[in-house]
């Protein structure tokens, strides 16, 4: 009998690992620096976000700055189909640009503390 409790304390803890595990961002469309809600994401060392899209147009979730050298370098998604998702684990703290290739002025930012 004293699993019992044990075995749904067990199960309760794993659901709490899973649903804290990855933090959501929603892909909203053109809008700018609104176009990643919430913007700006800020984030523990370790922690995952999976972006969703949201829109009804492709999106990417791309590194850097359309002017960036190394755009994509750190991180780059393609592309990201409407209802579909991508998600990103940063190990490293600092703040973190990024923006949709295919319209650049769609910016977002992650800031890992």
């Amino acid at each position: 009998e004293s699993t019992v409790p044990n075995n749904q304390q067990a199960l309760a803890d794993q659901s709490e690992i899973q649903s804290a595990g990855a933090i959501p961002v929603v892909i909203a469309g053109l809008k700018g620096d609104q176009s990643y809600s919430p913007n700006p994401i800020r984030i523990e060392s370790g922690q995952t976000i999976t972006w969703y899209n949201g829109d009804s147009i492709s999106h990417t979730v791309t590194s850097g700055q359309a002017t960036d050298e190394d755009e994509g370098a750190l991180f780059d998604s393609n592309a990201i189909i409407p209802n579909q998702s991508y998600s990103m684990t940063f190990d490293n703290s600092g703040e973190f640009k990024y923006y949709c290739i295919y319209h650049p002025s769609m910016v977002g930012d992650v800031i890992v503390e």
